[in-house]
């Protein structure tokens, strides 16, 4: 069996991480009671008074980034302006700032769970997903107000759950910063096997990869949530007296990455 090594890559010169984020589904809902759509795998649902909205701190100053499937949006992530236009090189375990928070915009007098889909993957300069390129190398900085509840079959998905009601127009902060593990100054092989029996190794790395962040946010109203979150996200909460959300299907909760 001959064993062939293709393409290997410098790794790592100046600007060559790029960086893209968006924003899905950030302007649907679930109401408790009414008309709705019970889905849970869904994250859009929506309702003429009953909205949440997602907000990214651009340069000093929120301003929303809440898009659709249809018409995302994407994260400015200005701290890492320079990266991406290739002005300086990216610095490993080193936290970029990156704020972003939800914010519980109803018309209505409507508190409500609080529920982010985060997705990080790695892609080339043309949109191709590399599923080979590691995404828990992609750090998130994410407050401990949030229950972390990691994907089993995904390893690029976490779900985060706010912990307690966000009341009407009020703000819960989702993510503080971005950094990159030390090992994406490392290349990593893939190995397949062609039409000849020949094992084929591919050396890669991160040069010109960009890093991808999906965040999709929904929410549900608080009265009668348990039956509604059961309903919509297929999930089994507990709660104390005072609403917090203090076990998911068994699992005392976690917050943060």
């Amino acid at each position: 069996m001959n064993i062939k090594v293709t393409k290997p890559l410098l790794i790592l010169a100046a600007g060559v991480i790029l960086v893209a984020g968006g924003a899905f589904g950030a302007i649907g809902a679930t109401k408790a009671e009414g008309e709705y759509s019970s889905n849970a795998e869904g994250v859009s649902f929506e309702t003429a008074e009953f909205s949440v909205d997602l907000m990214e701190n651009q340069n000093g100053k929120y301003q929303s980034v809440a898009g659709s499937a249809e018409a995302p949006k994407s994260l400015e992530i200005t701290s890492l302006s320079n990266v991406t236009a290739g002005k300086e090189e990216i610095q490993v375990e080193h936290p970029y700032d990156e704020e972003v928070k939800v914010v519980n915009n109803s018309k209505g007098d409507f508190p409500q769970y609080v529920r982010v889909v985060v997705s990080k993957y790695w892609t080339d300069l043309d949109g191709n997903k590399d599923t080979e390129a590691n995404p828990e190398f992609i750090n998130l900085e994410i407050t401990g107000d949030w229950a972390a509840v990691p994907s089993e079959s995904n390893k690029e998905e976490t779900v985060y759950y706010y912990k307690k009601p966000l009341e009407k127009n009020a703000e819960a902060q989702l993510l503080k910063s971005i950094s990159f593990d030390k090992d994406v100054l490392d290349a990593y092989k893939i190995t397949k096997t062609d039409e000849d029996g020949n094992k084929v190794v591919t050396i890669k790395g991160y040069q010109k990869k960009k890093c991808n962040i999906e965040v999709r946010v929904d929410a549900i109203q608080a009265r009668s949530a348990k039956d509604a979150i059961l309903g919509a996200w297929g999930i089994d909460v507990t709660f104390d007296d005072a609403g917090n959300i203090t076990s998911i299907d068994g699992t005392d909760i976690k917050g943060g990455e």
